[in-house]
């Protein structure tokens, strides 16, 4: 007996496109600011970045000395390789500030491939985890004139004041961000010389960051000025100050 052929069904569709369940790219459970995942613009060597990274949340902050030191490495290993330097950082609670130097797209990819690998490995090999300990993707945003520069080098060094202010907390004067890389910055305006070879002679003995080659970093963004120990990024006045009991006035803060 011959064994019949399934009959054929006819496959309905709604409709081609659109929504559908579980259809599109999974969804990030601590995405908190979503980096588009679009082709990033080309790279220019002249042109300094400013490059950002997110940690996971639940890694908590990386604000302490044993967590720090392991960026730290990581930035001694990684702050110079073929087409690509590392020359300012600071490590907030969540997430990393960089000011990078990069030959082109790819040299960019592979600079902050390699340093974040790094970050991972010691990370999780510290607390004793496995996988990702980033959020997203970097971003990065070019910084074409001597303001940008300057302001951005600024902001990186001494974003923790930034952070501070915001939550109505006040740094002490002629102190520095031990969670950034103070001690290699040739632009204070006032930080004691004596201090900067102090921390480069103990702690601070490994350069962490790379020599700059771009104009706009060895020499345009002086132009402006060089930075202030107190100064907090994104106030008009550099020097303000909150007064105990005082309410912040936020029309202060550029947007």
């Amino acid at each position: 007996m011959r064994k019949r052929r399934p009959k054929q069904r006819d496959m309905n569709f709604d409709g081609w496109g659109g929504w559908r369940r579980g259809a599109g790219r999974p969804k990030v459970r601590d995405r908190r600011v979503a980096v588009p995942h679009r082709t990033r613009p080309n790279v220019r060597s002249r042109y300094p970045l400013h490059v950002g990274l997110g940690f996971h949340r639940d890694l908590r902050s990386m604000r302490t000395d044993a967590r720090a030191a392991v960026i730290r490495k990581a930035f001694v290993a990684g702050c110079n390789k073929e087409g690509f330097r590392i020359i300012d950082w600071s490590i907030q609670r969540d997430h990393l500030h960089l000011v990078v130097e990069a030959r082109d797209k790819a040299s960019l990819a592979r600079g902050m491939q390699g340093f974040c690998v790094r970050v991972a490995r010691g990370l999780n090999a510290l607390l004793v985890r496995s996988g990702s300990v980033f959020a997203e993707r970097y971003s990065a945003r070019e910084l074409k004139s001597p303001r940008e520069a300057r302001n951005c080098r600024a902001y990186v060094l001494n974003n923790a004041r930034r952070h501070d202010a915001q939550r109505v907390l006040e740094w002490e004067d002629g102190t520095v961000d031990p969670y950034s890389s103070w001690a290699w910055f040739d632009g204070w305006r006032d930080c004691p010389r004596q201090l900067i070879e102090e921390a480069r002679a103990g702690p601070e003995a490994e350069p962490p960051v790379a020599e700059a080659h771009t104009w706009l970093l060895r020499q345009g963004w002086r132009r402006h000025g060089l930075v202030a120990l107190d100064e907090i990024p994104g106030l008009r006045r550099s020097r303000w100050r909150i007064q105990p009991g005082e309410e912040p006035d936020w029309s202060r803060f550029e947007q």
